[in-house]
């Protein structure tokens, strides 16, 4: 037997241990991979919202039938949407970023990954907004 109190050998004791804390780092590892690729689904939702309102944009900006209020409300849709980008980059609202609806409390997501954006393009057709003159859109994603 075991010249232990516990009647345990030691060396068992130790590979018990051992495979309960590798159990406890391998859930570990699997949550902090599942949380990443939340995160990313998460980010390429808001990309392609913000793709999808810069294509409506563009759109409008292109009908001749578009009136100014449809081309206004697309505008702040576009800017709304690359605002929740920025913000998921950064982990904070940008200082141009248009308020929060009236009792919207949805949860913003956040990365650790700092972007260098200081602000919104300076107009409508500079950034990753849709530019009307040559049909360009850049994705504004950041390298």
């Amino acid at each position: 037997m075991s010249d232990s109190a516990e009647g345990v050998d030691p060396n068992v004791a130790l590979f018990a241990q051992w495979a309960t804390s590798e159990r406890e780092r391998e859930k570990a590892a699997q949550r902090e991979a599942q949380n990443a690729r939340r995160q990313a689904k998460a980010a390429e939702e808001l990309t392609s919202n913000k793709q999808k309102a810069a294509a409506e944009l563009k759109r409008l900006r292109a009908s001749p039938n578009a009136t100014a209020e449809q081309k206004a409300e697309a505008e702040a849709a576009y800017r709304a949407a690359l605002a929740a980008v920025v913000e998921a980059e950064t982990g904070a609202p940008p200082s141009w970023s248009p308020p929060p609806a009236v009792g919207d409390e949805t949860p913003s997501v956040t990365s650790d990954e700092q972007s260098g954006n200081a602000g919104p393009p300076s107009s409508p057709d500079e950034g990753d907004a849709p530019d009307a003159s040559t049909g360009d859109e850049s994705t504004g994603d950041t390298p």
